[in-house]
């Protein structure tokens, strides 16, 4: 909120005003006096005029546009009529002053805030998001690495995670898992998979939502089997021959929604309690790289000795 102080410029626009009776804020009329003579008289309203044209001046100044005038004395500042205009609209200025036609009238906060619905949670929604990715930024980082971000990770992706997982395991050949396996096969993963390590990448705030990126490492156990050159049926064709334990690196993203409802304490804030009752949404997997960390050597050194 800025309160706009008095502006001397404002002296033109009220002396102008005065000298020429201009209308709104100076406005003639006639009253009969005791004598039955009739009177012309000049109604001055100068304190509304210093308020509009301050205003006015102010807008003027600072190339504002899409302004907003809220006041309920439609007899100053409205057109004729204007204070039977619908309620939840704006009213029309007066034409004297309604020469910057950026500025909008409004007789409450109630009617402003009911006509410009869309425009008011646009608004505050920017506002939120750019606290959370300014003053509170730093805190939301930290408190993912915490580990909120492993939380949300088990407790809502880790499924799908080891899903993605055994399905790129399952499309590789046996020399992608080591390079020992040089005749064809199959990659045959188990089901059962874990989670070993969710490392925080990357943290952005954008539009609806908190953009979250991690590392994560996958270890999961894959059957070897390799082609029998020798095999006498179909069932055959296959022989299982080794069983390795893989670590799949993934980036995964996922996003936290903005919610413009949650009070947002710059000083003790807890992105705990502020995504609670939000599930996070949406979900990327990227494969980055897959390394055998448990395999037993084809040709072992006791079999030359042999």
């Amino acid at each position: 909120m800025e309160i706009i102080e008095y502006d001397g410029d404002v002296l033109e626009d009220i002396i102008e005003a005065d000298m020429y009776e201009k209308s709104p804020f100076i406005k003639q009329g006639n009253i009969t006096n005791n004598k039955g003579q009739n009177v012309k008289t000049v109604n001055k309203a100068i304190r509304d005029a210093i308020i509009w044209y301050s205003y006015q001046r102010f807008a003027e100044n600072n190339n504002l546009e899409d302004c907003y005038f809220i006041s309920n004395n439609t007899k100053e500042f409205g057109k004729i009529g204007s204070k039977s205009s619908p309620k939840e609209m704006p009213y029309p200025l007066h034409p004297e002053i309604i020469k910057n036609n950026k500025i909008t009238a409004y007789k409450n906060i109630h009617d402003f805030l009911a006509h410009n619905d869309e425009q008011i949670k646009r608004l505050f929604k920017d506002l939120h998001s750019k606290i959370l990715s300014s003053e509170l930024f730093d805190k939301v980082v930290e408190q993912l690495e915490d580990g909120i971000a492993e939380e949300l990770i088990n407790q809502y992706f880790a499924e799908e995670i080891l899903s993605e997982t055994y399905s790129f395991l399952s499309n590789m050949q046996p020399n992608g898992i080591h390079e020992d396996y040089f005749m064809q096969g199959y990659v045959d993963p188990l089901l059962f998979g874990n989670i070993s390590d969710i490392r925080l990448s990357e943290v952005d705030v954008y539009g609806d939502s908190i953009s979250v990126s991690v590392d994560v490492d996958v270890e999961m156990e894959v059957d070897i089997y390799i082609y029998n050159p020798v095999h006498d049926d179909l069932d055959e064709k296959f022989e299982s021959y080794a069983t390795d334990m893989v670590k799949v690196t993934e980036n995964i993203v996922f996003l936290l929604p903005v919610d413009i409802e949650k009070e947002l304490a710059v000083d003790n804030f807890s992105l705990r309690k502020y995504i609670e009752g939000n599930e996070p949404d949406y979900l990327s997997v990227e494969i980055i790289e897959c390394e055998n960390i448990d395999h037993t050597d084809m040709f072992r050194e006791e079999e030359y000795e042999e």
